[in-house]
């Protein structure tokens, strides 16, 4: 899992989780304990992330799906670099 190396990555996981989560490609079910967890995270008032309202449970699966998406697109790179051979 790709650990964020300062705020800005952080916030950056984040904000890549919610917008999945408001277009439908990331879904938590309601019996999940960490449902409760999204609906206390708050923003400062200069529209920064509230670090201190973000527990373990999204800490954990923001950075994971991040980690998901950068290793699916390094991947999709690594595919297109790949030229056929010629048999």
């Amino acid at each position: 899992m790709k650990t964020p190396i300062n705020r800005r990555e952080f916030e950056n996981h984040i904000n890549i989780l919610k917008e999945a989560i408001e277009g439908g490609r990331y879904i938590i079910s309601r019996q999940f304990n960490s449902f409760d967890s999204f609906s206390v995270i708050k923003n400062l008032p200069n529209k920064r992330l509230d670090v201190s309202s973000v527990d373990d449970n999204v800490r954990t699966i923001a950075n994971t799906y991040a980690t998901i998406l950068i290793n699916n697109k390094k991947n999709e790179k690594n595919d297109s670099d790949i030229q056929p051979s010629g048999f």
